[in-house]
């Protein structure tokens, strides 16, 4: 027998009321709601550290503002090379060039042309409590994007063949970045760079036509991340007095365009980025450390014709501009 609630005999035990009990704090969905709003809610950070080439006022020039890349740099060993058929411009995220873009530089070098890489900057954060600076030694990545103006050179003065405006520059822009090897060692751009037609490595310094570095030649993916890898074509424009004849003001372009825009992405960690706290003027200025934010850019120029006495050589015959932009975020 039970007693029950008013104070009455039952033969039946009553039943128990599981009522749910209350959680406290939120639950998981909830806390990445917040975190999100939280993050969203938190001041992007731009870092002064980009290295721009542009058409600034020659007054204003400074170590983050220089004049436009012009293309003079031919890789030497690509058939013809009497002839100059491919020139190259390398741009390198970082605000010094490391040991890759530098070997490719002194081989160059060494090959009577010169340096064709150019540092970019545009990750390097000091210390501070500005837009332009972070709280602490730690920052949450947000973006980060490259834009770059390619223009071909004017015909005019004298200065090139008017045979020029109707052979169009072809281009190929490569965005990479490396991978290493298991002992850590960084792959050489001059030398595996690409994978040839029996799957050996090539690279920009090794002996090439001009068909296998725009079309035969596939990027070595074993040794290389390819972000983008973009191909396309400009004309060279005359100038009306080009030459000073009314004959040569009748030459027409191609139909391609003169200038080309376009605009790189760079990849986003997830984890929080450690940063230097000091500029040690040799490999990082107040950059990551946990992280390798160095990407590469090449841009590679040939003509749609083999070069040959008839058009002139794509050095000297195209520029590039860009500017940088980079966000972070406190933790």
């Amino acid at each position: 027998m039970y007693i029950g609630a008013r104070g009455k005999l039952s033969a039946t035990k009553p039943k128990k009321t599981n009522k749910p009990q209350s959680k406290k704090g939120l639950n998981v969905a909830e806390k990445k709601q917040v975190k999100r709003i939280i993050s969203n809610n938190k001041e992007l950070k731009y870092t002064p550290s980009w290295i721009n080439y542009d058409h600034f006022d020659p007054a204003n020039y400074s170590t983050t503002k220089l004049p436009p890349i012009l293309g003079s740099i031919i890789l030497p060993n690509v058939y013809d090379s009497a002839n100059q058929v491919v020139s190259i411009v390398g741009l390198q995220t970082g605000q010094y060039l490391n040991s890759v873009s530098q070997q490719l530089d002194a081989n160059l070098t060494a090959a009577g042309q010169g340096p064709c890489m150019y540092p970019l900057g545009g990750y390097g954060m000091q210390r501070g409590d500005t837009g332009t600076t972070i709280d602490g030694n730690e920052v949450y990545y947000n973006s980060g994007k490259l834009n770059i103006q390619i223009n071909s050179v004017v015909t005019g003065s004298n200065l090139g063949a008017v045979n020029d405006t109707v052979n169009p520059l072809c281009f190929r822009i490569l965005h990479l970045k490396c991978k290493k090897d298991p002992a850590g060692v960084s792959p050489s751009v001059a030398g595996d760079l690409f994978r040839d037609m029996q799957n050996n490595n090539a690279g920009l310094m090794s002996f090439m036509t001009q068909r296998n570095v725009f079309g035969d030649y596939r990027v070595n993916k074993q040794r290389f991340t390819v972000l983008k890898d973009i191909k396309f074509k400009l004309c060279e424009p005359v100038q009306p007095s080009y030459a000073g004849t009314v004959a040569n003001q009748t030459t027409q372009n191609l139909p391609h365009p003169t200038q080309k825009n376009i605009t790189l992405y760079f990849d986003k960690p997830k984890k929080k980025l450690r940063m230097e706290t000091v500029d040690n003027g040799v490999n990082n200025a107040y950059e990551p450390l946990n992280y390798d934010f160095v990407n590469y850019v090449f841009v590679l120029c040939c003509r749609e014709q083999i070069n040959s006495a008839d058009y002139s050589a794509t050095g000297k015959r195209w520029t590039i501009t860009t500017q940088g932009q980079t966000t972070f975020r406190d933790c």
